[in-house]
């Protein structure tokens, strides 16, 4: 018998060979035989039992010495962030009864944005797709989950406006950091990893177009941008003249943007270096990206053009930017109104 009474439970074996393998308790038995039967088709699949009854905190350790091996740091200091972050009660489980209303039951639970649910799911995916490719598990409960999609570009962006970046960016290397992020749409680790062969130059010796090829967060190593791809950004005068300037004396593999002292920009030294958090009016360094996004888009650049320039994968993405340009050009009108109805 493999489903035997245990006092007021019900206990399942799984025999491999006359040897026990695996072992359940159950409140009632017609839970105990339904498991039974399923771990049994598992092991005649070529599942790997005894590694399927294991919780999922003793498979974690072993998910992330893998990841080392195959991916980027930022994705693995994602991996890491996840799996300390996983609760208690998902970590008790075994890997084999990890199935996709446990996976909603941990989505519903993760307390933040749809992005931060996002990332979750993403390494939660890639754990058992690696105990799948193991044949710990013969299907990954992640798979058909979706977490509702919302655009990125949301209410927590606040772009400035070309005029308001030229009042409060300082004078010296920093200042024009903020100018060419708030007049190209770089990305911050795309602007660190700018090298002066990838800027474009006409026969005067002007910058024209920056060809975006690599990004570098701060702390880690370069690696392709987001998107994949390189892409080529058109210079406007403002960021020509001062990346024209920047690359006086530098050899091709030189750094365009470094920090005054001649090192790697770093994100909270400029911070601190600027005094950001007075100058921004509670904007962060990012939002110098839809600065250059809405600018264009309210100076009539189109969609799928403003799209390409700031490498979104999707038009749709870029398209969210119009709210933030209408909402804007309302402003406008009303001010326009006030002002005239007060007029005698």
């Amino acid at each position: 018998m493999t489903v035997a009474k245990a006092g007021s439970k019900w206990r399942a074996y799984i025999y491999d060979g006359g040897t026990a393998i695996a072992t359940r308790t159950f409140d009632n038995p017609v839970d105990a035989r339904a498991w039974e039967r399923r771990m049994k088709r598992q092991l005649a699949a070529g599942i790997d039992v005894v590694g399927a009854v294991k919780k999922v905190q003793e498979w974690l350790p072993l998910f992330l010495e893998h990841r080392r091996e195959v991916v980027a740091a930022s994705t693995l200091q994602r991996d890491e962030g996840v799996c300390a972050s996983l609760p208690a009660w998902l970590r008790a489980h075994r890997v084999c009864d990890v199935n996709p209303q446990v996976i909603s039951r941990l989505i519903k639970s993760i307390n933040g944005s749809p992005g931060t649910k996002q990332r979750a799911l993403i390494t939660v995916a890639a754990f058992f797709s690696w105990l799948e490719g193991l044949a710990v598990v013969d299907r990954n409960p992640v798979r058909g989950i979706r977490i509702p999609r919302t655009n990125a570009i949301g209410a927590a962006t606040n772009p400035f406006s070309w005029r308001e970046v030229e009042t409060m960016a300082p004078e010296g290397p920093y200042g024009d950091v903020i100018i060419v992020l708030a007049y190209t749409g770089l990305r911050w680790g795309e602007l660190r990893a700018l090298r002066a062969r990838d800027v474009v130059i006409d026969d005067d010796g002007i910058a024209t177009a920056l060809r975006v090829r690599r990004s570098a967060s701060d702390g880690f190593p370069e690696k392709a941008p987001k998107s994949g791809k390189v892409r080529k950004v058109p210079l406007m005068q403002r960021p020509a003249l001062i990346i024209s300037r920047r690359l006086r004396g530098l050899k091709p593999d030189d750094i365009v943007f470094t920090s005054p002292r001649g090192g790697p920009l770093n994100r909270s030294n400029m911070r601190r270096s600027v005094r950001w958090d007075e100058i921004s009016g509670g904007r962060r360094i990012h939002d110098l990206r839809h600065t250059a996004a809405c600018e264009w888009l309210r100076k009539g650049v189109d969609v799928a053009t403003v799209s390409a320039w700031l490498g979104h994968a999707s038009v749709t993405t870029t398209g969210a930017y119009l709210h933030l340009v209408s909402t804007d050009e309302e402003r406008r009108l009303v001010t326009m109104l006030d002002e005239r109805s007060a007029k005698p």
